[in-house]
């Protein structure tokens, strides 16, 4: 049988020592850079958002087609209000065209950028994914309302409040979506629905 001289086994024992730090290095900079990602988004916190954001970046030179990095990114990035946010939303939507968030973070760049129709888009994709998102039917109602679309903006936001009877802002769309459209009746019972809400609140 062939025999290993020791200096040869020592040192394919240390590469593969090297490698398997780096390796477990880059796991929990990934796993660190996304939690703060989270933080950042959940806090509105600029500086979590570019402590993130350098971290993952390293990451990205290693494993530059992970969706859920590229997407902390584009959030990242979207918290900084830097133009590039679209461009790794977009490609984490490449790498991961179901992905939820992907396509909220896509809708909301899309809105804060002026574009009405595209964010119209992401926000249909998304509830076609997860249709009990009372916040996203509410997202697709005032973007209606902004494209003078009066009827399906009211639809949405009905639909908000079927999935939530207490989401107070998507009662106020409906009063507001039927006055506009003559519904006094309709605009009447919503305005009930916010006296209610506002006194349990």
């Amino acid at each position: 049988r062939t025999v290993i001289p020791s200096t040869e086994r020592h040192w394919g024992l240390k590469l593969f020592d090297e490698e398997q730090f780096q390796h477990e290095s880059e796991t929990i900079q990934r796993a660190l850079g996304i939690h703060l990602g989270n933080r950042a988004v959940e806090q509105s916190s600029s500086e979590l958002a570019t402590q993130s954001y350098e971290l993952l970046q390293g990451v990205l030179e290693t494993f530059p087609d992970d969706s859920t990095v590229l997407r902390i990114q584009s959030e990242n990035l979207f918290l900084l209000k830097t133009p590039q946010a679209r461009l790794f939303a977009e490609s984490a939507l490449q790498h991961a065209p179901q992905d939820e968030s992907t396509l909220e973070i896509l809708s909301m760049i899309s809105v804060f950028t002026g574009r009405n129709q595209d964010a119209i888009d992401y926000t249909r994709r998304q509830l076609d994914l997860t249709p009990w998102n009372s916040i996203a039917w509410m997202r697709l109602g005032i973007l209606l309302e902004q494209e003078s679309d009066f009827v399906k903006a009211m639809e949405a936001a009905a639909r908000a409040t079927e999935i939530n009877p207490r989401f107070l802002d998507a009662h106020r769309l409906i009063r507001k979506m039927a006055l506009k459209l003559n519904k006094n009746m309709l605009a009447a019972k919503h305005q009930r629905f916010i006296e209610t809400l506002d006194t349990d609140y």
